[in-house]
């Protein structure tokens, strides 16, 4: 079976949805009972019903039969987690000029050759890597001294180099280990810029005979005068460590002309934040093959964030065109990045995709969120939160059935001031738990929040504070505007204790449901 990787984006960003593919070949014989399944990696949430079916973190889709030259296209969506992407990590550098990262290992042939410093090529500053052209058999390295240390997301690998050699009998490639160096793999097919032009024949004695190589004039082969650059992607699945060899090989005939052999200089190591997924492929219940692919993250680094559950671009929540379809992520974004507001467009939004009772809508410090704007967007002034109505829903599960809703739609805990939530409608929270669970169905409230033109509508609770709970000397809620509907029972609809602070201002009302 032969499975192909893509993504609708090569980075995505944190808070991003994103639409993983899988295309599978079935290339040896035919088959039944096929099963391909996605693990997902940790920083991935998978979207409910955009494809396959999900058991733990494991994404599963079935085909009954498949011919031979068969292919079958699945699909899926997923959100890569709020606050999950660091800062790209150098893990190695070297320009040739020491101390030597890099060192010259003889593979094979006699007497020695050797990978030596040399300042007639270089690009910076004055020397680099090379290996000689020799007109007699040999096999020898340019080897990383120490592996460097893998968290697991791509790796990209970046070089210069400059070569001329026998076209088709001597040779360079580039080979990697992971986890010790015990077995060496040729990164030809992850190179992603300026990969081997040439090969070497089959007709030769040469360790890397019928392979593709650096093999020939670079100069001609990539219409430059000097050095290229190249860029290898690799995908280190559980890996923890990596190796990296430059291999020159030649044979026993004629050597190169010109510079005649491998300069090599300025070679980075980077680990990009990433996220890995392992596909594995299961033949009538029995484990038939597995691999491992990686999608490049980046931090999300917008001040403002736009949420639209009619949006259809990537989705990553930076304009009205590209807005995430989740305001749960965009709020979690808020609580890590600096964002300070985030623009709802009309629709319901759901606390979490995960029907957790206890996820709430956790709004952050010093964050400004507007609801009201209509599908597709519009400038602020457009905003009119009674014709676009923009409702903050506690009701997962199962719909219009309270028994499974969260305890509290709207949370703000101690730490986080100076929040407005403006032009949303808060229902459906049902604080029939225990403990603060039994509270504060609607709002539950440590910090201090402003609550503007805001209805509080179809909530529930077991205690006093049945709408709204504000609790403790950091806490001060603002009502100004607002309308709030409670059921017609013996609770307080808001209560406030422990020194915190309530003000009502406007044409704030409370009236029965």
């Amino acid at each position: 079976m032969r499975l192909i990787h893509s993504t609708n984006d090569v980075i995505a960003t944190e808070g991003q949805e994103v639409t993983f593919k899988i295309k599978a070949t079935c290339e040896c014989e035919n088959l039944s009972d096929v099963e391909v399944k996605d693990v997902l990696f940790d920083d991935l949430i998978y979207v409910p019903g955009s494809g396959g079916t999900i058991n733990g973190d494991t994404i599963m889709f079935s085909a009954d039969t498949m011919q031979v030259m068969d292919s079958l296209l699945f699909t899926y969506h997923a959100i890569v987690k709020p606050c999950s992407a660091t800062e790209t990590d150098t893990l190695s550098s070297d320009n040739a000029e020491g101390p030597d990262q890099y060192e010259s290992v003889q593979l094979t042939g006699s007497p020695v050759k050797e990978w030596v410093k040399n300042a007639t090529q270089a690009v910076s500053p004055t020397r680099s890597w090379y290996a000689f052209d020799y007109s007699s058999a040999s096999d020898f390295v340019l080897l990383l001294n120490d592996a460097v240390s893998l968290t697991g997301g791509p790796i990209e690998i970046n070089f210069y180099h400059r070569y001329q050699t026998q076209r088709n009998f001597d040779g360079g490639i580039v080979e990697y280990s992971f986890n010790g160096g015990t077995t060496w793999i040729d990164a030809g097919p992850h190179f992603i810029k300026n990969g081997y032009p040439g090969s070497i024949s089959s007709n030769t004695t040469s360790a890397i005979a019928g392979q593709r190589a650096f093999s020939g004039t670079s100069d001609s082969q990539f219409d430059t005068v000097g050095f290229v650059q190249s860029t290898i992607l690799l995908t280190p699945g559980a890996s923890d460590s990596l190796l990296l060899r430059f291999r020159f090989v030649t044979n026993q005939n004629t050597g190169g002309s010109g510079i005649n052999g491998w300069f090599v200089d300025d070679v980075h190591i980077k680990q990009h934040s990433g996220l890995t997924n392992q596909t594995r492929v299961d033949i009538a219940g029995t484990f038939e093959d597995s691999t491992y692919y990686s999608v490049q993250t980046a931090v999300s680094e917008s001040d403002k964030l736009y949420v639209d559950k009619s949006a259809s671009g990537n989705l990553d929540g930076h304009s009205w065109t590209d807005a995430t379809h989740e305001l749960s992520v965009a709020l979690e974004l808020a609580g890590c990045r600096n964002v300070d507001s985030v623009l709802i467009a009309q629709g319901t939004y759901l606390p979490n995709l995960i029907n957790d009772r206890q996820g709430s809508f956790n709004l952050s410090d010093s964050t400004s969120i507007y609801g009201g704007f209509p599908a597709g967007g519009s400038i602020f002034g457009l905003r009119d939160p009674v014709t676009h109505v923009t409702r903050l829903s506690g009701d997962l599960g199962t719909i219009n059935n309270m028994a499974d809703n969260v305890y509290h739609v709207v949370k703000i805990d101690s730490a986080a001031q100076s929040v407005l939530l403006d032009g949303v409608i808060i229902s459906h929270g049902n604080a029939n738990g225990t403990g603060d669970n039994r509270e504060g169905a609607a709002v539950f409230c440590l910090g201090d929040l402003t609550l503007q033109n805001v209805i509080i509508n179809n909530n529930t609770g077991l205690a006093d504070g049945q709408l709204i709970r504000i609790r403790n000397a950091a806490a001060h809620l603002h009502l100004t505007d607002c309308t709030l509907y409670g059921p017609a029972d013996g609770f307080v609809k808001v209560l406030n204790t422990n020194s915190a602070n309530v003000t009502i201002s406007g044409n704030t009302e409370f009236r029965k449901e």
